[in-house]
């Protein structure tokens, strides 16, 4: 969710009502996820590497952190929303928003509508640094020679949801930035300009056809490495070209969003 302090800038406003505006637009969003099929949404909202900003922002973020717990904690729960945290929330304890963040996860950890992840004093390497630390502690010499990659991904905070499929970022910045780097191996990576606060369905859309068409050329290029016989065993109508099938998916987009429903897959996980 990156642009909350420039969009601020841009038009004369503090940095705070920047991130007031961002906190309005993940809002937004997560209402518009069911819409489009998307069952995980992850929000990158404070990094291990957040800390080192200015006392009075930090206040701020932590305030506003504390009253969006609280202030959302009815309307999530009754939009069915499960609300989990990614990264070590027992930072937030001396600062008195623990106990209302874990108050958010315990109330919805049994609705079964979107899966909503937030990151809290999160960082991929520190979370990687972690898993080992885990694993060392609980596993033998020989167990750990024989560790899979599907047991490591167990050890991170993401263990009990999918990879994710779409990693966004908002602002222009062409970069991680030390986030879900383990469970980005195989994600879609869409860099957007606008800025988070001014991200809204439209760009949702865009977002979603950028990623239909990625795989829908996947998908053709697999077929395309086939073996004769094998194509002719998966023939169905003959196979179009890469811009064919582009063309195909943005109709199918626009169909089916007239219809109110995604042209993605139903386990979509979408990553601001």
């Amino acid at each position: 969710m990156d642009g909350n302090r420039r969009w601020a800038t841009q038009r004369g406003l503090p940095s705070v009502e920047g991130h007031r505006r961002g906190v309005k637009a993940l809002k937004d969003l997560v209402k518009l996820c069911p819409n489009y099929g998307i069952e995980y949404l992850t929000s990158y909202a404070f990094s291990t590497e957040n800390w080192r900003r200015d006392k009075s922002e930090l206040d701020f973020l932590f305030k506003l952190l504390g009253e969006v717990a609280v202030k959302e904690l009815s309307n999530l729960h009754k939009e069915n929303v499960k609300v989990t945290f990614l990264g070590d929330i027992s930072a937030f304890a001396d600062i008195g928003i623990e106990q209302s963040l874990n108050g958010l996860a315990e109330k919805t950890k049994n609705n079964t509508g979107l899966k909503l992840q937030i990151a809290l004093n999160y960082g991929s390497l520190d979370e990687m640094s972690t898993a080992l630390a885990r694993i060392k502690a609980s596993l033998n010499e020989d167990e750990i020679k024989a560790l899979t990659e599907e047991q490591f991904a167990s050890y991170l905070y993401t263990a009990d949801c999918p990879d994710p499929e779409i990693i966004l970022r908002t602002g222009g910045e062409k970069r991680l930035s030390n986030y879900l780097l383990w469970q980005a191996a195989n994600s879609q990576l869409v860099f957007v300009d606008t800025l988070w606060p001014d991200f809204g369905e439209v760009d949702l859309r865009s977002v979603l056809q950028v990623y239909s068409e990625s795989q829908v050329c996947v998908k053709s290029s697999q077929m395309q490495g086939l073996r004769d016989s094998d194509k002719a065993e998966l023939a169905e109508p003959p196979m179009m070209t890469c811009q064919d099938e582009r063309n195909a998916a943005d109709a199918t987009l626009r169909v089916n969003v007239k219809e109110g429903y995604g042209s993605t897959k139903t386990d979509t996980k979408a990553i601001l």
